[in-house]
Protein backbone atom coordinates (compact mmCIF):
# COMPACT_ATOMS: atom_id res chain seq x y z
CA UNK A 1 0.00 0.00 0.00
CA UNK A 2 1.21 3.71 -0.55
CA UNK A 3 0.77 6.80 1.21
CA UNK A 4 0.78 9.99 -0.25
CA UNK A 5 1.15 13.06 2.15
CA UNK A 6 -0.07 16.52 0.30
CA UNK A 7 1.22 19.57 2.03
CA UNK A 8 1.40 23.09 1.30
CA UNK A 9 3.41 25.87 3.06
CA UNK A 10 1.23 28.27 4.60
CA UNK A 11 0.62 31.94 2.80
CA UNK A 12 3.05 30.88 -0.15
CA UNK A 13 1.59 30.30 -3.64
CA UNK A 14 1.31 26.47 -5.31
CA UNK A 15 3.96 25.90 -7.53
CA UNK A 16 6.26 28.44 -6.04
CA UNK A 17 10.05 28.14 -6.01
CA UNK A 18 9.70 29.79 -2.54
CA UNK A 19 8.59 27.16 -1.30
CA UNK A 20 11.03 24.36 -2.70
CA UNK A 21 13.78 26.42 -1.58
CA UNK A 22 12.89 26.20 2.44
CA UNK A 23 11.74 22.18 2.05
CA UNK A 24 15.06 22.21 0.33
CA UNK A 25 16.88 23.21 3.36
CA UNK A 26 14.73 21.81 5.49
CA UNK A 27 13.59 18.19 4.18
CA UNK A 28 18.08 16.90 5.17
CA UNK A 29 17.54 18.47 8.46
CA UNK A 30 14.49 15.92 9.48
CA UNK A 31 15.89 12.93 7.44
CA UNK A 32 19.77 12.95 8.12
CA UNK A 33 20.49 9.88 6.26
CA UNK A 34 18.72 10.50 3.48
CA UNK A 35 20.01 12.26 -0.01
CA UNK A 36 18.80 14.36 -3.20
CA UNK A 37 18.77 12.15 -5.82
CA UNK A 38 20.04 13.23 -9.67
CA UNK A 39 17.35 14.31 -12.48
CA UNK A 40 15.99 10.77 -13.52
CA UNK A 41 15.79 10.40 -17.32
CA UNK A 42 12.11 9.02 -19.11
CA UNK A 43 12.57 5.40 -18.37
CA UNK A 44 13.59 6.11 -14.46
CA UNK A 45 10.68 8.64 -14.71
CA UNK A 46 8.34 5.70 -15.47
CA UNK A 47 9.47 3.24 -12.92
CA UNK A 48 9.40 6.11 -10.20
CA UNK A 49 5.15 6.47 -11.56
CA UNK A 50 5.02 2.70 -11.52
CA UNK A 51 6.47 2.02 -8.25
CA UNK A 52 4.61 4.47 -6.29
CA UNK A 53 1.79 5.34 -8.43
CA UNK A 54 2.57 9.04 -9.35
CA UNK A 55 1.89 10.66 -12.18
CA UNK A 56 2.68 14.70 -12.00
CA UNK A 57 5.43 16.55 -12.73
CA UNK A 58 7.96 17.73 -10.54
CA UNK A 59 11.82 19.13 -9.91
CA UNK A 60 13.58 17.59 -7.06
CA UNK A 61 13.68 13.77 -5.04
CA UNK A 62 15.06 13.33 -1.66
CA UNK A 63 14.87 9.78 -0.42
CA UNK A 64 15.68 8.16 2.94
CA UNK A 65 16.67 4.11 2.25
CA UNK A 66 16.64 4.05 6.10
CA UNK A 67 13.09 4.95 6.37
CA UNK A 68 12.07 4.21 2.75
CA UNK A 69 10.72 7.52 2.26
CA UNK A 70 10.44 9.85 -0.92
CA UNK A 71 9.96 13.34 -0.79
CA UNK A 72 8.37 14.87 -4.12
CA UNK A 73 9.07 19.06 -4.30
CA UNK A 74 8.27 21.27 -7.26
CA UNK A 75 5.12 19.64 -8.31
CA UNK A 76 1.95 21.94 -7.93
CA UNK A 77 1.06 20.99 -4.59
CA UNK A 78 4.38 22.07 -2.98
CA UNK A 79 5.26 18.51 -0.77
CA UNK A 80 3.95 15.06 -1.87
CA UNK A 81 5.36 12.42 0.60
CA UNK A 82 5.26 9.16 -0.59
CA UNK A 83 5.73 5.97 1.66
CA UNK A 84 5.38 2.41 1.01
CA UNK A 85 4.60 0.40 4.71
CA UNK A 86 2.53 0.93 7.40
CA UNK A 87 1.26 3.91 8.56
CA UNK A 88 2.15 3.54 11.87
CA UNK A 89 5.97 4.04 10.73
CA UNK A 90 5.50 7.12 8.91
CA UNK A 91 3.62 8.80 11.51
CA UNK A 92 7.02 10.18 14.13
CA UNK A 93 8.25 11.49 10.82
CA UNK A 94 4.76 13.72 10.10
CA UNK A 95 4.53 14.87 13.67
CA UNK A 96 8.13 16.07 13.57
CA UNK A 97 7.38 17.31 10.44
CA UNK A 98 4.49 19.21 11.37
CA UNK A 99 6.75 20.59 14.56
CA UNK A 100 9.26 22.38 12.16
CA UNK A 101 6.85 24.00 8.97
CA UNK A 102 3.71 25.71 9.27
CA UNK A 103 1.53 23.66 6.76
CA UNK A 104 -1.90 25.28 5.01
CA UNK A 105 -4.50 23.96 7.03
CA UNK A 106 -8.40 25.17 7.93
CA UNK A 107 -10.16 24.15 10.96
CA UNK A 108 -13.23 23.29 8.77
CA UNK A 109 -11.65 21.71 5.48
CA UNK A 110 -8.00 20.28 7.06
CA UNK A 111 -5.46 20.50 4.91
CA UNK A 112 -5.86 23.24 1.91
CA UNK A 113 -4.04 21.21 -1.34
CA UNK A 114 -4.88 21.60 -5.12
CA UNK A 115 -7.49 19.34 -5.82
CA UNK A 116 -10.43 18.65 -3.68
CA UNK A 117 -9.48 14.77 -3.49
CA UNK A 118 -6.97 15.11 -1.19
CA UNK A 119 -8.28 18.26 0.90
CA UNK A 120 -8.86 17.19 4.65
CA UNK A 121 -6.19 14.60 5.49
CA UNK A 122 -4.14 15.60 2.76
CA UNK A 123 -3.73 11.87 2.12
CA UNK A 124 -4.42 9.42 -0.84
CA UNK A 125 -3.95 5.73 -0.17
CA UNK A 126 -3.41 3.74 -3.00
CA UNK A 127 -2.67 -0.31 -3.64
CA UNK A 128 -2.53 -2.52 -6.85
CA UNK A 129 -5.08 -5.52 -7.32
CA UNK A 130 -5.48 -7.31 -10.40
CA UNK A 131 -8.57 -7.65 -10.04
CA UNK A 132 -12.11 -5.44 -10.41
CA UNK A 133 -14.75 -5.10 -7.55
CA UNK A 134 -17.90 -3.35 -8.01
CA UNK A 135 -19.04 -3.44 -4.53
CA UNK A 136 -16.57 -0.88 -3.31
CA UNK A 137 -17.40 1.89 -0.64
CA UNK A 138 -18.50 5.02 -2.94
CA UNK A 139 -15.43 7.09 -1.60
CA UNK A 140 -13.09 4.34 -3.41
CA UNK A 141 -12.64 4.67 -6.71
CA UNK A 142 -10.63 1.57 -9.18
CA UNK A 143 -8.75 2.60 -12.00
CA UNK A 144 -7.08 0.79 -14.58
CA UNK A 145 -3.56 0.03 -14.60
CA UNK A 146 -1.14 -2.05 -16.53
CA UNK A 147 -3.58 -5.24 -16.54
CA UNK A 148 -5.12 -4.70 -13.12
CA UNK A 149 -6.19 -1.79 -10.85
CA UNK A 150 -5.37 1.24 -8.87
CA UNK A 151 -7.40 1.41 -5.78
CA UNK A 152 -7.61 4.69 -4.28
CA UNK A 153 -9.57 7.46 -1.72
CA UNK A 154 -11.65 9.94 -4.05
CA UNK A 155 -11.69 12.24 -1.18
CA UNK A 156 -10.81 12.53 2.50
CA UNK A 157 -12.47 15.58 4.10
CA UNK A 158 -14.14 14.70 6.94
CA UNK A 159 -12.10 11.70 7.69
CA UNK A 160 -8.88 10.72 10.30
CA UNK A 161 -6.03 9.26 8.46
CA UNK A 162 -5.81 6.38 10.51
CA UNK A 163 -9.67 5.36 8.96
CA UNK A 164 -8.65 6.31 5.11
CA UNK A 165 -5.74 3.97 5.74
CA UNK A 166 -7.82 1.40 7.60
CA UNK A 167 -10.52 1.43 5.09
CA UNK A 168 -7.97 0.56 1.85
CA UNK A 169 -6.06 -1.38 4.04
CA UNK A 170 -9.66 -3.85 4.56
CA UNK A 171 -10.32 -4.15 1.07
CA UNK A 172 -7.06 -5.00 -0.39
CA UNK A 173 -7.66 -7.96 2.90
CA UNK A 174 -11.23 -8.76 1.40
CA UNK A 175 -9.98 -8.81 -2.53
CA UNK A 176 -6.76 -11.17 -1.40
CA UNK A 177 -9.19 -13.04 0.29
CA UNK A 178 -11.94 -13.36 -2.84
CA UNK A 179 -8.69 -13.79 -5.20
CA UNK A 180 -7.60 -17.07 -3.05
CA UNK A 181 -10.47 -18.53 -2.75
CA UNK A 182 -11.19 -18.23 -6.38
CA UNK A 183 -7.84 -20.02 -7.11
CA UNK A 184 -8.43 -22.77 -4.58
CA UNK A 185 -12.32 -23.39 -5.13
CA UNK A 186 -13.18 -22.22 -8.43
CA UNK A 187 -14.55 -18.59 -9.84
CA UNK A 188 -18.58 -19.82 -8.67
CA UNK A 189 -17.82 -21.29 -5.41
CA UNK A 190 -16.01 -18.43 -4.26
CA UNK A 191 -18.28 -15.82 -5.13
CA UNK A 192 -21.08 -17.22 -3.30
CA UNK A 193 -18.67 -17.73 -0.02
CA UNK A 194 -17.92 -14.12 -0.65
CA UNK A 195 -21.19 -12.31 -0.92
CA UNK A 196 -22.54 -14.45 2.10
CA UNK A 197 -19.52 -12.68 3.45
CA UNK A 198 -20.90 -9.36 2.48
CA UNK A 199 -24.77 -10.26 4.09
CA UNK A 200 -23.55 -10.34 7.39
Amino acid sequence: MILHFIRNLDKIPFGSSEATAILKKTIPQLLPKGRWLPSLNEMDEKKLARAFFFHEPFKTLFFDPENKILIVLGSIDHLHILFDGDYQRIKPFLTTLHANLNFAFDPNFGFLTTKLETTGTGLKVKFFHGMLFSQKPDNIEAIPFEGGYIYQNTYSIGLLESTLVEQLKNLYSLLQTLFEQMQETGSSVALSIFERALEK
